[in-house]
């Protein structure tokens, strides 16, 4: 039960549906805990780090998020690495933090780039978008970093990233009202 709790929170983590994740990765820590399954337990401090700061807890769940990487790469572990960075990317830019979530995109884009492990590169190019609206408003950064996500999720047939992707796009042009080209 502990892994289906686990993919719950996953699930709930795309639909963007924090309360949700806090559920299901609570149940996943204390399954972890009771039953010492350390990858696991890992997986389920990033959901629940990333989930914490998205309801509001942002310095909890960004320092849950960090502790929970830094312990996946002590013990060598890669596995889903761009995605939990895509998280703490997240959200450093809800709360604003711009640099930081430049730096964790940075990081799941490297990880990807030395393990093969590319199932998140769209995303984590669509966020590197979002930054660059948020931070600065510069919409020539984040059509290229949207339409590489766009291009990366069509590559990979990820239909649900390439409509998050067309989707960032259009609403960064909407936002900072440039025509549609």
């Amino acid at each position: 039960t502990g892994f289906a709790n686990l993919f719950g929170a996953f699930l709930y983590h795309f639909f963007d549906d924090a309360e949700k994740v806090l559920e299901y990765a609570d149940t996943v820590l204390a399954i972890s805990r009771e039953r010492d399954v350390a990858t696991t337990m890992a997986w389920g401090l990033s959901l629940h780090g990333w989930a914490l700061a998205a309801v509001g807890h942002v310095d909890n769940g960004i320092a849950e998020l960090r502790d929970s990487l830094a312990g996946q790469r002590a013990a060598g572990s890669e596995i889903a690495r761009p995605q939990f960075a895509w998280m703490l990317g997240d959200v450093c830019l809800r709360a604003g933090k711009y640099e930081e979530a430049v730096a964790a995109v940075a990081d799941g884009l490297d990880t990807a780039a030395r393990t093969g492990d590319h199932y998140w590169d769209a995303e984590l190019f669509r966020l590197k978008g979002a930054i660059a609206v948020q931070s600065r408003g510069a919409l020539v950064d984040a059509e290229r970093h949207f339409v590489a996500a766009l291009d990366e999720a069509k590559a990979r047939d990820a239909k649900s990233f390439e409509l998050r992707a067309a989707t960032s796009l259009a609403r960064s042009v909407v936002t900072l009202t440039r025509p549609i080209r």
